[in-house]
């Protein structure tokens, strides 16, 4: 699984979505729009150039943001207020001449209310670094129970890309389902199930509805990401499309009514030759799950998985139409807090869905488990900023108990105060998870702790002395229940 490399001069392809005009979009009141975070993460400050493109490959003239940010230091841009000559859907290019992390979410914006104060659903994504001419989308549905995908692919290569999709049944669908379009360069082109009812399974159990995998081939390097939305739940995931897969990887969340909180794994086979054997390894954790007697204990499972097929483990509780024994693993806790592992002969890609039952719905990819290093940026941290906290998980890689160095630093825009930066050190044990919520609903947090913030919108740096890889989700209360984001933080080499 390829992930964001960072060089001393970098270019991040960003599939920036202002106004989206989309099927997503379609079932809800307020229009859509991106917001994004860089970080430098460099040794000096970034002069930052950020152009976008409309759908036919024209870089929009007058548009382009010239951003200048100090060495590690975060620039947050709210397209919906920052970039009000801007309507309609683009892609965009951010160049560098220091190298940084990017990431942006997707959410709408109710008219006559404060820029920061959206409404949910909302999704965000991980910036990519360059392109690949074969993309692997682990999970695509058609009616899969209220739940479609679409998925916007940007082209990062020189000259027009010439795509084909191939859409591979999972549980249920159909096969041999193609799609194809030609995108100029640095353009992007959507491609959305709402109305393929080609993909629908012509039996039952499934009968009329997809769930499964696509592969993306194209003749230039291009870049992928996949919404999947519930308008009737107002649920929203979004992940990235994978450039390459991986033998070992690594799910720092995996969750079974907690709290009402569950999770779903999506694993998918990127050959169209060879099947997979793939080991999913489950770890519990010593605090949280239940029955007692099942804390720090693991659970394996083996499956087989076909040419460009996907398997799908589903650990949902209550009455979910798609609830079905067979798919889950964690049966035997009627709490799982934990971590999973997954093992392959062959390279494998996989993503997870983190939701509950009062409305939450967060993607991120699963990590290759080669690409943890001692050092983890994260472009976003948030603490009481306009209702919206952070949830950093951090997972250890190495069976020895290792230290956390975390350096928080705030915006020099929206954070009171601005410019400010602390460090907190935190243990983290033998293959365990350190989490900090960082509050926002009551006094816990690293950042909330520090009592000198009365809004903290800024990034995070985390060294280590062992091996550890990370994710983050942005959450918000609203309508009594909690709606938010999830994104892959970004390792580098100390």
């Amino acid at each position: 699984m390829k992930r964001i490399k960072l060089l001393p001069s970098i270019i991040v392809t960003l599939l920036i979505l202002t106004t989206l005009v989309a099927v997503v979009s379609a079932q809800y009141t307020y229009p859509w729009y991106t917001s994004y975070m860089i970080q430098n993460i460099g040794s000096q400050q970034a002069s930052v150039v950020v152009s976008y493109y409309d759908a036919n490959g024209n870089r929009v003239t007058g548009a382009d943001k010239f951003l200048t940010i100090p060495a590690g230091g975060q620039v947050t841009v709210v397209q919906y207020t920052d970039d009000p000559a801007l309507s309609g859907r683009y892609s965009a290019v951010v160049s560098s001449d220091q190298p940084i992390a990017v990431i942006a979410n997707q959410q709408t914006a109710p008219p006559g209310r404060d820029r920061m104060n959206s409404n949910p659903p909302f999704a965000s994504y991980t910036g990519f670094e360059s392109g690949a001419t074969q993309v692997t989308l682990p999970e695509i549905m058609y009616n899969w129970y209220g739940y479609y995908t679409e998925f916007f692919v940007q082209n990062v290569g020189s000259s027009t890309a010439d795509v084909r999709v191939t859409f591979y049944p999972g549980l249920a669908g159909a096969s041999g389902i193609t799609s194809t379009a030609s995108i100029p360069p640095y353009a992007s082109a959507q491609f959305s199930q709402k109305n393929m009812t080609s993909l629908g399974a012509s039996s039952d159990p499934h009968k009329g509805r997809f769930i499964g995998s696509a592969v993306i081939t194209s003749t230039q390097p291009i870049v992928a990401v996949v919404n999947e939305h519930n308008e009737g739940a107002r649920k929203l995931f979004t992940y990235n499309g994978f450039a390459s897969g991986s033998t070992d990887q690594v799910a720092p969340s995996i969750l079974r009514g907690h709290y009402r909180w569950y999770t779903s794994l999506s694993i998918a086979n990127p050959s169209l030759s060879a099947t997979a054997t793939v080991t999913i390894t489950y770890y519990a954790d010593n605090n949280y799950s239940l029955p007692p007697e099942q804390r720090g204990t693991t659970v394996v499972k083996t499956f087989q998985i076909g040419p460009g097929k996907a398997l799908t483990r589903y650990d949902g509780t209550g009455s979910s139409p798609t609830m079905d024994p067979n798919l889950s693993d964690l049966t035997t806790f009627t709490r799982f807090f934990g971590t999973a592992r997954i093992q392959s002969d062959i390279p494998v890609v996989a993503k997870v869905n983190q939701e509950n039952d009062g409305g939450n719905a967060e993607a991120y990819n699963c990590i290759d488990a080669s690409t943890a290093t001692q050092k983890v940026v994260v472009p976003l941290i948030q603490s009481k900023f306009y209702g919206f906290y952070t949830s950093l998980t951090v997972q250890n890689m190495a069976a020895t108990s290792g230290v956390l160095t975390i350096t928080y630093t705030s915006d020099g825009t929206y954070s009171l105060p601005t410019n400010t930066s602390f460090t907190v050190v935190r243990n983290i044990g033998p293959n365990g998870q350190y989490n900090s919520w960082e509050g926002g609903l009551t006094t816990t947090g690293d950042v909330f702790n520090r009592g000198i913030f009365t809004r903290f919108n800024g990034s995070a740096v985390i060294v280590s002395n062992v091996p550890i890889v990370a994710i983050v989700n942005e959450e918000k209360l609203a309508s009594g229940a909690d709606y938010g984001y999830s994104f892959n933080t970004i390792n580098v080499t100390p």
